[in-house]
C-alpha cells in the first residue's frame, strides 16, 4: 500500500537532491466514474473514482495514473515532492479506454506539479470554466529550488488544454538556474485561454545571464485564438513563448489568432524566444496574431536577452506587428549573434507601421545579427505604412548585416525605414516596388529610388528588378506546418534575374520552397512514449 503524501514531503525532497538508494515497484492505478476511492485503484474492476483520491496518494517512478477514456472528472490533479519520477522512469498521467479523458478543473489548475519532475502527461483534455474566469493552468509545472537545481524531464504528448486564464500550458522556475531539464511538448492543441498557449519562462532579473531550463523540445503544436488580457502590466496573448532555455528547438509548429485583447505596449508574438541561448525555430507557420496596443503582435521574434538562435524556414503572414523581428529591450541580457534566414513575410506589419523584417533595440546591447535570404512581401494596409525591412530604436544595433532579401512592396511602401543611422551593413539585397519607385528612409533621409539609395553606399551591391514570383500575396494560409513545403507563391519563374543568384528564401523553381537540407537540423527527436 502506498504511504501518504504528507509523510513522504521530505524523504522526496531529499531523493531529488541527493539521488535515491533504490525505488518501489512500479503500479497502475485506474480512475473511473464507475469506480470507488475504497477500491485499491489497481485495476479498471476496482477502479478509483475521483480526483481527490489520486491527490492523496504518493507516486513512485514508472507509476501510471490512468483516467477513462471518454469520461469527465472534476478536480485539480496535484503532484509535489513526494511524488518523483525520473527521466528513463516518469510517472505517466494518461488515459485507458475508449477515447481521452477530460479533467474539468473548473477555477483551478488542470494538473499543477509543484518542485518535482519526471512526468509524462499524454492523451488528457484540460477545461477550465473559462480564460476570464480563473488566472490557473491547464498544465503547470514550476520549480523554486534553491542550488540550480534541474529536475528531471516533463513530457507532454496529445493533450488539448483550453479555458484558463493564464495559458494552456505553462512551465516555470523563479530561483536563479534552477529549473527543469529535458522538456518535451509535442501534437498539443492550446487555445482560448488568457496569457497565452504555451508558455515556458524563468528566472529572469538585471544583470542575471543564466538560464532555468535545459533541452526543450517542442513540436506540432497548435496555439490559437489565446486573447490576452487587457490591462495587465506584462504583454499577453501571445501563442508559443520560450523563455530563459538553454538549447530549444521549436518546429512543425502554429500560431494563430492570438493576442487580439493584450493592451500593454510589449505585445505578444505568435512564435517567440527571451532570455534564451540556443533556439532554433523553424518549419512553422504564425499568422493573424494581432495586438489592441501599439506594440508587437507579430509572427516571429527572438527577443531580450537572446543569443546565438536562429529563426529560419518559417512562413510568417497577415500579423499586426513584424513577421520576422529581432527585439532588445532596456534591462536585458545582452542580444548577440542572431539569425533569421531563409523565411517568407507575406503582409505583415498590418498594425502600427512596422515592417516585414524588424530590428528593434530599446537602450541596450545588440550585436552581431544576420539577417539574410529571406523573402519580404508587403502591401498597404489601411493608414498604417508598413515597411519591408524596418530598423529602429533608442538604442546602437552594432555589427549587423542585412543581405541577400528579396523584399518586394506595394503601393509605394518603404522598402527600408531606419529611424537612426545604426552600424547595419545592406549586401546585395533585391527591392521591387509593384506599379512605382522604390523608396527609402533612412536616418532622417528620404531617398525616393534605388539609385538615390544606392549612390549613398547603402546597398552598393544591390540591385532593383522585378523578381518575377509565382504568385506575390497569394501564400495563403495553410494551418498545417507539414505542408509548408507546398508554399509555391514565392518561387521564382524562369526568367527571373535573381534565380540561381543566392537570392530569397524559397528558390526550387518547381516546388516554391526549399527542399535542400536546412543548415541546421533540429536537435532533438520527440519521445515516443
Amino acid at each position: 500500500m502506498k504511504r501518504s503524501k504528507i509523510a513522504g514531503i521530505v524523504a522526496a525532497a531529499a531523493f531529488f537532491l541527493a539521488g535515491a538508494a533504490c525505488e518501489a515497484s512500479a503500479a497502475t492505478y485506474y480512475v473511473s466514474g464507475t469506480g470507488n476511492d475504497a477500491n485499491s485503484g489497481m485495476s479498471s474492476e476496482s477502479a478509483w473514482k475521483t480526483v481527490g483520491k489520486v491527490n492523496a496518494a504518493r507516486f513512485f517512478a514508472g507509476d501510471r495514473i490512468l483516467f477513462a477514456g471518454g469520461q469527465t472528472f472534476d478536480g485539480s490533479l496535484y503532484f509535489d515532492s513526494a511524488d518523483r519520477g525520473t527521466s528513463k522512469n516518469p510517472i505517466l498521467v494518461s488515459s485507458y479506454g475508449t477515447g481521452r479523458a477530460k479533467i474539468s478543473s473548473g477555477a483551478a489548475h488542470g494538473l499543477f506539479a509543484y518542485n518535482t519532475g519526471g512526468f509524462v502527461v499524454r492523451n488528457l483534455n484540460f477545461a477550465g470554466n473559462g480564460l476570464h474566469a480563473t488566472d490557473k493552468s491547464g498544465i503547470f509545472f514550476f520549480v523554486d529550488l534553491g542550488a540550480d537545481t534541474k529536475l528531471p524531464g516533463i513530457r507532454i504528448r496529445y493533450v488539448t488544454a483550453s479555458g484558463y486564464g493564464n495559458s494552456g500550458i505553462l512551465v516555470g522556475a523563479w530561483n536563479k538556474s534552477s529549473g527543469y531539464k529535458g522538456i518535451r511538448v509535442t501534437n498539443a492543441r492550446v487555445h482560448h485561454n488568457g496569457k497565452a498557449g504555451l508558455s515556458i519562462y524563468g528566472y529572469s532579473a538585471p544583470g542575471f545571464a543564466g538560464q532555468a531550463h535545459e533541452d526543450v523540445y517542442i513540436g506540432h503544436v497548435i496555439a490559437n485564438d489565446n486573447p490576452g488580457i487587457a490591462g495587465l502590466s506584462r504583454p499577453s496573448g501571445s501563442g508559443i513563448l520560450v523563455g530563459q532555455v538553454n538549447h530549444a528547438v521549436i518546429e512543425r509548429s502554429l500560431a494563430y489568432n492570438n493576442g487580439a485583447r493584450n493592451t500593454n505596449a510589449d505585445g505578444p508574438v505568435g512564435i517567440w524566444t527571451y532570455g534564451s541561448n540556443d533556439v532554433v525555430i523553424q518549419y512553422n507557420e504564425s499568422h493573424h496574431n494581432r495586438t489592441n496596443s501599439t506594440g508587437d503582435g507579430g509572427g516571429f521574434d527572438l527577443d531580450g536577452g537572446t543569443t546565438r538562435s536562429i529563426i529560419q524556414y518559417n512562413y510568417s503572414h497577415d500579423n499586426d506587428g513584424p513577421g520576422l523581428m529581432i527585439c532588445q529591450y532596456g534591462g536585458a541580457a545582452p542580444n548577440v549573434g542572431n539569425v533569421i534566414r531563409y523565411n517568407v513575410s507575406q503582409n505583415d506589419g498590418r498594425k502600427n507601421n512596422k515592417g516585414g523584417i524588424s530590428l528593434w533595440n530599446e537602450n541596450n546591447v545588440m550585436t552581431d545579427a544576420e539577417v539574410y535570404n529571406n523573402t519580404v512581401y508587403m502591401s498597404p494596409s489601411g493608414t498604417t505604412r508598413p515597411s519591408g525591412v524596418s530598423v529602429n530604436g533608442g538604442g546602437r544595433i552594432v555589427n549587423t548585416t542585412i543581405a541577400n532579401n528579396i523584399v518586394m512592396t506595394a503601393g509605394n511602401l518603404l522598402s527600408v525605414y531606419g529611424s537612426t543611422a545604426q552600424d547595419v551593413t545592406f549586401i546585395k539585397n533585391a527591392y521591387w516596388t509593384m506599379g512605382g519607385a522604390t523608396s527609402y528612409h533612412w536616418a532622417g533621409v528620404y531617398y525616393p529610388s534605388f539609385s538615390a539609395w544606392n549612390s549613398k553606399g547603402h546597398d552598393s551591391a544591390g540591385a532593383q528588378a522585378n523578381p518575377l514570383f509565382m504568385n506575390a500575396g497569394r501564400g495563403g494560409t495553410w494551418n498545417d506546418a507539414d505542408l509548408l513545403p507546398k508554399v509555391q507563391a514565392y518561387g521564382l519563374r524562369i526568367g527571373s534575374p535573381f534565380l540561381g543568384k543566392g537570392l530569397g528564401a524559397f528558390v526550387d523553381v518547381s516546388a516554391g520552397y526549399d527542399t535542400s537540407p536546412p543548415i541546421r537540423e533540429a536537435q532533438f527527436i520527440p519521445d515516443k512514449d
